[in-house]
């Protein structure tokens, strides 16, 4: 499947990462390039976590980090998504505005 989840925060970037880890195509989405190198740096250092854990297999792991893509772009992010995943800050106009250009979009 492939899902986009916009904002590379906190919960963004962990949810990015679940649904790589599952096999799925992700792109993830912000407006600021630092937050996705953060997101980057993230999810590189928990897939070497979950490695070393055995919870993910070593073979896996170059797989899983494929699978997820940034953007800063959020029309270009949404375009052939089947979901896509709202995980920006709890700011409603934000919140609003988000959800206003995905319905223009869509």
């Amino acid at each position: 499947m492939k899902v986009t989840v916009i904002g590379a925060g906190e919960m963004g970037r962990g949810i990015a990462l679940v649904f790589a880890q599952y096999g799925n195509q992700v792109t993830l989405e912000d407006a600021y390039r630092e937050q996705l190198d953060r997101a980057l740096k993230y999810v590189d250092e928990n897939i070497a976590k979950m490695t070393e854990r055995g919870i993910i297999k070593s073979d896996e792991s170059p797989a899983i980090r494929e699978r997820i893509k940034v953007s800063s772009s959020l029309e270009e992010s949404v375009a052939g998504a089947e979901l896509v995943v709202e995980a920006v800050p709890e700011i409603v106009e934000l919140k609003q505005d988000i959800f206003k250009k995905l319905d223009e979009l869509s």
